[in-house]
């Protein structure tokens, strides 16, 4: 079915003759017609939430999304949006809510301010950039893979939190907030700006939960006696670089793991951690390119049999056999 600003809402809306409104279109979804495409780079979808129920497919093809309702998509059901853009006034006016158990994806998408809420169900975010933007799951399961989280912020209670193989940007609010659930964090890059501030706030979580071959930033030249993470001990914490410019130990025991000379402490504390200077570690970490130096002390300390891709989707490890990488790259 074809969507656009300039259609009538009759027929079947073939791309010849679309349909003008999203309900409408939705509505003709079936077991063998489920995908509604949107032509056209802008489509007003009214004062109502649109409701995502079988397992509609929307492909907004660049499309930005007018919408004056709050949320602009409920879903109960099973839906998937990709390719639009979406804003709103806030970061914590909804732009999603999925409920009853409904499964949301969002991919190939921009988000420019709004919050996306799942209580119980399901949000999977797949190549996707936010900004000023906040994820809000309970007791739902929320994955997000490939994603850019820029001034945004994920916030989880129970269920299952999996974010691999993306980038965190925040400015003295933190990046990811965990109060339960089972989580793993891979493959990440977090980074602030703000001395003293932790990216990551793990405050609970469920036995067999890990935190893994992360790069956690903090780009302030001040030493502050800030958490670089703030976790309970017993996460399982590997293969990570903490460059940070921080005094105070992490509270979770970190093995195979890479600091700072502020953070020398920590060396001790776990198996197999290394302090260096950070000046050695990145390619160019004045720009933000957090891909590792050719000489950097980060090659090759990594733990072994854990991942098997680094952010970019390069093998790990590099040369196959080798020992892996710690940090989110790996080097080439």
């Amino acid at each position: 079915m074809y969507v656009a600003e300039s259609g009538v809402d009759t027929g079947t809306c073939p791309k010849m003759a679309p349909c003008k409104s999203l309900p409408f279109a939705l509505g003709l979804v079936n077991g063998t017609r489920h995908v509604v495409r949107i032509l056209g780079g802008e489509l007003n979808l009214g004062g109502s939430p649109v409701a995502l129920y079988g397992s509609a497919i929307i492909d907004g093809s660049n499309t930005t999304l007018l919408s004056s309702s709050i949320p602009v998509f409920t879903v109960v059901a099973t839906g998937t949006v990709e390719g639009v853009r979406m804003s709103s006034a806030s970061a914590f006016t909804e732009l999603v809510r999925v409920s009853s158990g409904g499964a949301f994806r969002l991919a190939h998408s921009t988000i420019q301010s709004g919050e996306l809420r799942a209580n119980t169900g399901s949000i999977e975010i797949s190549d996707v950039s936010v900004q000023d933007t906040n994820v809000n799951s309970t007791n739902a399961t929320l994955i997000v893979t490939r994603a850019n989280f820029d001034r945004s912020h994920i916030d989880n209670s129970g269920g299952v939190l999996e974010v691999s193989a993306s980038r965190f940007e925040a400015a003295g609010v933190g990046t990811v907030s965990i109060s339960g659930g089972l989580i793993k964090l891979e493959n990440n890059v977090f980074v602030e700006t703000v001395e003293g501030r932790a990216s990551v706030n793990v405050f609970g979580y469920e036995p067999g939960s890990t935190f893994r071959f992360n790069t956690i930033i903090n780009t302030s030249s001040v030493t502050s006696s800030g958490f670089a993470v703030v976790c309970a001990d017993g996460l399982d914490v590997t293969s990570n670089i903490f460059s940070v410019n921080s005094t105070r130990p992490i509270i979770c025991v970190a093995r195979r793991s890479l600091f700072d000379l502020v953070g020398v402490q920590e060396m001790s504390r776990g198996e197999g951690n290394l302090s260096a200077d950070a000046a050695t570690f990145f390619e160019d970490r004045a720009t933000g390119d957090f891909h590792l130096s050719a000489t950097s002390p980060a090659i090759g300390i990594g733990e072994t049999g854990l991942v098997v891709t680094d952010l970019d989707g390069n093998d790990r490890p590099l040369p196959s056999g080798s020992q892996p990488d710690v940090g989110a790259y790996e080097a080439p």
